[in-house]
């Protein structure tokens, strides 16, 4: 929650009162030293809540007609962003300009008529007084930079035995992941947030897409006889920092995957599960995520993230996986 400290200032400007119509007229104005103040509300002589009056942030005059000249007027001032959350309260007072003469008692005497006199009416000169109020602190509402985000990829992945030799099987990757980013910010750049990431992957049965050399390899590629299934879920703890058009991705979770051929389960998953007469194959992992995603506008982003998994509890038969992703924030 931001706060703002504001220097409001309250001018009271006395008119000239006539002592035959014994009235007068005061003019209250403050200060416009904050232009994203939307709302002011004021009320004199008393602070009740059903009694304000609230009017446009631009305005900065009150002006009050026909008041007692022998009285006293202070004017309650507060203003706000919103219109739901209120400054604390300036005041300016206005005093009498006529002091009320004693009244002595008279014994009863007779009365004696005069000729009416006429008087020349006096005329109060106008008296302007500068009342500043103390600083004052205003609520001004948080914004929210939480980001849910649908993203779409597609890659390649490939095993990696326990010893972290890198000898490439490559296989065809994609997913759906439901991105919920900074659900809690640090400041104004990082954010912390949660990843759901579900993955399909496609494993090639008989071999590389490559044995058959390059010009094999998209024919390979849409046939689909050529594939095993493989489907995972997995639930991250994201940590995002954005610089500008550029946001960086860093995530840690787990989850759980299958695969319904053993032949590839013996090479990434060892729990074997029935399911009527039919077998498929299983397992836990924990998973890190790194990614880099460029934003074109608001709404539409593209980038590359790659994860690694750690099949648990053998810590062994590991995957990685690289992707490009597209994705749509709202």
């Amino acid at each position: 929650m931001k706060k703002l400290l504001m220097v409001l200032s309250v001018m009271l400007l006395a008119a000239a009162a006539v002592f035959a119509a014994q009235e007068m007229s005061v003019t209250w104005e403050w200060l416009l030293d904050d232009p994203e103040v939307n709302y002011h509300r004021y009320q004199l002589d008393g602070m009740d809540e059903n009694n304000w009056t609230v009017v446009p942030g631009d305005v900065s005059v009150y002006v009050a007609e026909g008041l007692d000249p022998y009285k006293s007027y202070t004017l309650y001032l507060q203003r706000s962003y919103d219109g739901v959350n209120w400054s604390e309260t300036a005041e300016a007072t206005a005093e009498a300009l006529l002091e009320t003469a004693e009244l002595t008692p008279v014994a009863d005497e007779p009365v004696v008529v005069e000729e009416p006199v006429v008087e020349e009416v006096a005329v109060v000169e106008p008296v302007e007084e500068v009342v500043v109020a103390e600083p004052v602190d205003v609520k001004k509402p948080s914004e929210s930079r939480f980001t849910f985000s649908m993203l779409f990829s597609g890659g390649v992945l490939t095993p990696v035995d326990y010893n972290n030799q890198f000898d490439p099987d490559w296989n065809v990757s994609a997913g759906l992941a439901f991105d919920f980013a900074n659900i809690i910010t640090a400041n104004d750049n990082i954010g912390f947030g949660l990843r759901l990431n579900l993955a399909g992957d496609f494993y090639a049965s008989y071999g590389t897409f490559f044995d058959d050399g390059f010009t094999g390899f998209f024919k390979d590629l849409v046939n689909f006889d050529n594939y095993t299934y493989g489907a995972s879920a997995s639930m991250l703890l994201t940590t995002d920092a954005r610089v500008g058009i550029v946001d960086f991705t860093l995530g840690l979770g787990g989850g759980y995957g299958i695969v319904t051929d053993s032949a590839i389960a013996g090479s990434v998953y060892n729990q074997k599960i029935k399911i009527g007469e039919n077998y498929i194959y299983g397992n836990w992992f924990g998973e890190a995520l790194l990614g880099m995603r460029f934003y074109c506008g608001n709404v539409f982003s593209i980038g590359l993230e790659g994860t690694y998994r750690v099949m648990i509890p053998e810590y062994k038969n590991n995957r990685v996986d690289g992707r490009i992703v597209l994705g749509f924030s709202f």
